[in-house]
């Protein structure tokens, strides 16, 4: 899916870029990667994942419930991804023509409708709808796509997490609020 491939994007480009080895990071983000996975909550992932930034990853404890916190607000790939994808597959399942200015409304919306998608389990709900009436979906392709929003939501909540996560060391390396000795740490069993 597109969340796996968004995941393995950033696994790959913080490994890459601060000479990790993928094997180390993604044992150090396991643990809140686990619980937002498990959980589908914002909420529930907000004290593992800054406990994972302030220990294991090595980012510092002033900057990372801050940079969290802005983060989970305006930093959304997941729903961004999640929505565009669904209006272009049921725009093609209901034989809606797709053109490029129909493509490019369909991403700006998404991108727009990503960071004012309330970070609850049925947020995207009322995103959808804004979503699917813009671009001239009916109400069938609205149907079907919340009918299957519970698995795409806890899936989108979790990558939106990881991404952050892995921004949030990104971020905090280029600006100095990164330990990058704590972070190159082998993870001892």
């Amino acid at each position: 899916s597109s969340g796996f491939v968004t995941l393995v994007i950033y696994t790959a480009v913080v490994c890459i870029r601060l000479r990790v080895g993928a094997h180390t990071y993604v044992q150090k983000m396991l643990p809140s990667f686990l619980i937002s996975l498990s959980s589908g909550s914002v909420g529930a992932a907000f004290m593992p994942a800054i406990d994972t930034l302030i220990g294991p990853l090595g980012v510092d404890m002033d900057f990372a419930p801050l940079a969290y916190n802005l983060g989970s607000i305006l930093f959304r790939p997941g729903y961004c991804i999640v929505f565009t994808s669904c209006s272009i597959f049921t725009a093609g399942m209901y034989g809606l023509e797709v053109t490029w200015a129909w493509g490019v409304a369909a991403f700006l919306l998404s991108f727009i409708l990503s960071v004012a998608t309330p970070p609850v389990m049925g947020g995207t709900a009322v995103c959808f709808s804004i979503l699917f009436s813009q671009l001239g979906l009916g109400s069938q392709a609205l149907a079907l796509i919340i009918s299957i929003n519970a698995f795409l939501e806890f899936q989108t909540i979790d990558v939106n997490n990881y991404c952050l996560e892995s921004q949030i060391v990104l971020l905090g390396n280029s600006i100095g609020e990164l330990d990058i000795d704590k972070l190159r740490e082998e993870v001892v069993e």
